[in-house]
């Protein structure tokens, strides 16, 4: 009898969400780290956005290309952060609209702390806004703040300090 009401009870209650299109799925695409670490380059990221593209991927929702550590070049003497010349000499800007024109979204890897994976100092602490800024200017759809810089972690909230 208890199963009865626990159905009726599931059957009575619902939940509730927009109907907007957004969240239906996780965030789906490629991770360069899973695959050649902090070794992605342009030609690699091209190489991967046509496969994901003419392999059917796309279609079925894996929409995102994310660069994981290693595509940062430095920072400026404003302190302005750019991409590394070498592996990205097209920019940013240009790699992000290559993709966007194939329907495919950009995504960048960063650190909360003042180092990022390589330890040269090009994490986000005390530039987050202006790094925020940069990566929009040049179309970034997607940012991962990952925690790997070895600073103390925080409960209250990673931007909070």
């Amino acid at each position: 009898m208890s199963s009865v009401w626990g159905l009726l009870v599931l059957l009575l209650v619902s939940a509730t969400a927009l109907n907007n299109g957004l969240g239906l799925t996780p965030p789906m695409g490629y991770n360069s780290y899973d695959h050649v670490g902090c070794c992605a380059t342009e030609d690699l990221v091209k190489e991967i956005a046509t496969s994901l593209i003419d392999r059917g991927m796309l279609a079925l929702g894996y929409e995102y290309v994310n660069l994981d550590c290693g595509w940062m070049g430095g920072r400026d003497s404003h302190g302005t952060l750019y991409e590394s010349a070498t592996k990205f000499p097209g920019g940013m800007a240009q790699l992000a609209e290559w993709l966007h024109t194939r329907g495919l979204k950009l995504g960048l890897y960063t650190d909360r702390g003042a180092n990022d994976f390589s330890g040269r100092g090009l994490g986000m602490k005390g530039h987050e806004v202006e790094d925020a800024a940069v990566m929009a200017s040049w179309g970034v759809d997607y940012l991962k703040v990952d925690d790997m810089s070895g600073e103390p972690r925080t409960r209250r909230g990673a931007f909070q300090d």
